[in-house]
């Protein structure tokens, strides 16, 4: 299961606070429709989130929400149930990027940084219509060029309104070099004896990175020791650096690297001293 959500807000049809905390979301376990009518098996299973409460009102009673999430190969997919007593007295009248707040609305913030200062913010109304941006920083405004690429349908019941959405996960922004630079220092000081790598994806992005990985706090390298004539079919991912310095040949470029930076390689099993 992955991990996501470091934080999760769901403001519903009145405002209501959610949990802020992590969640493994379940694998679906078949096809699941987006069309508003939440009818999939999944959507039957108890809802991950429930326990809604208002946002700065004391002993007042609310609709019931229920928030079901879910992963696929290549999405999130979320389904919301909204007991509504009045659903012909639904607001929906803002347009993409738009007002969205002022309409009866879910809205969720990502946190897919996982550092609780930055994030992306998605708000749908009770018709299906969608603003999506990102939060830069605590506090400041969204920038709402972003776009999250959701398939979303909502349908409105006697009692409730529905929510269906699948957003791709390429649509959520990646963690930045010095984001992971900054978290490998931090590890080191929770976990001084830890074995932590300066992994190739650092060499990747920076021409630099494996070294300042090291100096941050990493004590690991990882070369490719895959020949040159085979490394292409064991490839994890688009753009990894392939240079002479990752194969067995040339594994003493590589310590090389290293001893720039005053480190010195070794091939012991790593064993922490105690």
């Amino acid at each position: 299961m992955k991990t996501i959500l470091p934080y999760l807000l769901c403001l519903l049809s009145l405002p209501l606070l959610g949990q802020f905390n992590s969640y493994n979301l379940p694998k679906a376990t078949g096809k699941i429709v987006i069309d508003g009518k939440l009818d999939e098996p999944d959507w039957k299973q108890k809802p991950l989130i429930s326990a809604f409460r208002p946002f700065n009102v004391i002993n007042s009673e609310i609709p019931q929400t229920s928030v079901w999430m879910l992963q696929e190969e290549e999405a999130l997919v979320i389904a919301v149930e909204c007991m509504e007593e009045f659903p012909n007295a639904l607001v929906t009248k803002a347009q993409h990027d738009g007002g969205i707040w002022n309409d009866d609305h879910v809205e969720f913030f990502f946190d897919t940084a996982g550092e609780r200062k930055s994030c992306v913010q998605i708000l749908v109304n009770a018709k299906g219509v969608v603003a999506d941006g990102i939060i830069a920083r605590h506090g400041e405004e969204p920038d709402w060029k972003w776009e999250c690429g959701a398939e979303v349908k909502t349908s409105v019941q006697s009692d409730r309104w529905l929510l269906e959405m699948r957003i791709p996960f390429a649509s959520f922004p990646s963690g930045s070099f010095e984001d992971t630079i900054y978290l490998l220092s931090i590890l080191r000081l929770i976990k001084p004896t830890l074995l932590l790598p300066a992994t190739t994806a650092l060499g990747t992005i920076h021409p630099r990175g494996r070294e300042m990985g090291i100096l941050a706090g990493a004590n690991v390298v990882m070369p490719n020791l895959s020949p040159l004539s085979v490394r292409k079919k064991y490839e994890l991912y688009e753009g990894k650096i392939a240079t002479g310095e990752e194969s067995a040949q040339s594994v003493r470029l590589l310590a090389e690297r290293m001893e720039s930076i005053g480190y010195k390689v070794v091939t012991a099993r790593g064993d922490a001293k105690q």
